[in-house]
Parts: C-alpha cells; structure tokens; sequence
C-alpha cells in the first residue's frame, strides 16, 4: 500500500491486484485442487474413450463380414463371439466417454467454484480494507 497526501490527510491507496485472502484461502485451494484432479480424470477417460474408439474401429473393420453376416450365427459359433466382443467395446466406449463428460463437467464446476469463492474472498478483504481506512480518516478528520 502507498500513501497519499489529501487536504492535509494521508489516505492509503490499495492495489487490488496485491489484494490477499485471509482465513478462507485454505478452502478455496482445496476445491481449486479437486476441481483440476477431476478435470485430469477426465482427460484419462478421454483419452481412454479415444483408444476404445479406435480399437473398435479396428476391429469393425477387421471383422466386417464376420459381423454383417450375422444370420448365420447358429451356423458358426465364432461369428456370435465377434459379435459379443464388438458390442463389449461399444459398450467400454460409451461408458468411457460419459464418465469423461461427469468428471470434465464436475471439476469445471469445481473450479469455477473455487475462482467466484476467491474473487468473492478478495472483495470482501477489500471491502474491510476500506472500512478500516475510511473509520481511520473519520477519526482524523473529527479530532
């Protein structure tokens, strides 16, 4: 904080970007650092719905005919294990992908948070700043 001199009286002049957190600065972190560890969960299971994307893909590809031929399945029994495999991999893709969503969207909301809770924190912080300051320049200015 700097001073200046107004009409005779030294007012404190506050930097709100040098404003910090009293008391509540631990939560606010906590959830901060929850809200990233969802959000690298997410990545994961975005990263691993990717890879179920691709190898069924693959695998579609590899057995194409196997799978379309899919009348004749009494007739061959390892038609019907080609295709209990490749609805196994939608189905790992599908989950993957909505359990990617849950916890992108959990640790966003996390976070966002956490950034009002801050940014509500250094308000306040500032608003008390200014009412000490403020009480300060009364008493001057009324002695």
């Amino acid at each position: 904080m700097e001073s200046k001199q107004t009409q005779g009286v030294n007012v404190q002049v506050i930097d709100i970007s040098k404003a910090t957190i009293d008391g509540s600065d631990s939560g606010i972190k906590q959830c901060k650092v929850i809200g990233l560890i969802f959000n690298g969960i997410g990545l994961l299971f975005i990263t691993m719905f990717i890879l179920y994307l691709m190898f069924t893909i693959v695998f579609y590809f590899n057995h194409k005919d196997d799978l379309k031929n899919i009348h004749s399945i009494e007739k061959e029994s390892y038609k019907y294990e080609y295709k209990l495999e490749f609805i196994d991999r939608e189905v790992k893709t599908i989950i993957s992908a909505v359990t990617a969503v849950v916890f992108i969207v959990l640790g966003s909301i996390l976070q966002i948070i956490a950034f009002n809770a801050k940014n509500a924190a250094i308000a306040n912080n500032l608003r008390y700043t200014m009412l000490v300051e403020i009480n300060a320049l009364n008493q001057k200015i009324s002695s």
